[in-house]
């Protein structure tokens, strides 16, 4: 019989969870830590971008202010590329399909403060 390999990933903030997520402040309160949006690249005191130029909001990788299939497309073109810790959302080194994965829990979701 073949092996079968299962992977449970859980948020970051469920019991027991094991992540590169840091703890620790998040000053902006968008659900990102301070730590991990520095090592992303995003502005850890912005919760909004205020332009399609401003990196503030971890999953909104096209910073229009909501998140959707839209952002998660963008992997397309970075899950085999050099790294680019911009869409390492869980901060662990690598983009790989845990990054993808984090959109679970963030599709739908629009930017509190446009």
């Amino acid at each position: 019989m073949p092996a079968v390999l299962f992977i449970a990933v859980l948020h970051p903030s469920a019991p027991g969870a094991v992540t590169g997520w840091a703890d620790g402040p998040d000053m902006d309160g968008d659900g990102f830590s301070d730590t991990d949006e520095q090592w992303m690249s995003t502005d850890e005191l912005a919760d909004c971008p205020t332009d399609y130029s401003t990196d503030a909001w971890a999953p909104d990788v096209n910073n229009d202010a909501e998140v959707d299939i839209l952002d998660v497309l963008h992997y397309a073109g970075k899950l085999r590329a050099a790294y680019d810790r911009r869409y390492d959302l869980d901060a662990d080194g690598h983009v790989d399909i845990l990054d993808v994965l984090v959109y679970k829990w963030e599709l739908g979701k629009t930017c509190p403060n446009p």
